[in-house]
């Protein structure tokens, strides 16, 4: 059996690159899942101030398209589940989300779904 390792350079940008597109955006921390999540907090602290969701959604947009599996994931459980608790929220995401960032999204909310529906029987 062989193993690839894939690097994901966006990966390890991920905090340079969002301190660019969100520079309001305080980040307190080094460690790119505790401060995906915050950056999370922040996101619907925002949702309804179109200029910084705008700003957010750039950032995200960026990271699907640019990054690869890790980045896609942290995305996925630390920005993309957070926001999957409201209807609101979500109808917001796909609103504004780009064509790719959309599908992940998606992808993620489907199985947030299933995980949910499987917890509550």
């Amino acid at each position: 059996m062989n193993f690839v390792i894939v690097n994901d350079g966006y990966y390890n940008e991920i905090l340079k690159r969002l301190s660019l597109f969100v520079p309001d955006f305080e980040i307190n921390d080094d460690e790119p899942y505790l401060v995906l999540f915050e950056f999370s907090q922040y996101m619907i602290e925002n949702i309804e101030n179109e200029p910084v969701l705008l700003k957010c959604v750039s950032f995200i947009s960026d990271a699907v398209l640019n990054g690869g599996y890790k980045t896609h994931e942290a995305i996925a459980l630390q920005v993309f589940q957070v926001l999957y608790y409201r209807k609101s929220h979500v109808e917001i995401c796909r609103k504004y989300l780009s064509k790719e960032a959309l599908v992940l999204f998606e992808k993620y909310f489907i199985e947030y779904l299933k995980d949910y529906k499987q917890s509550n029987e």
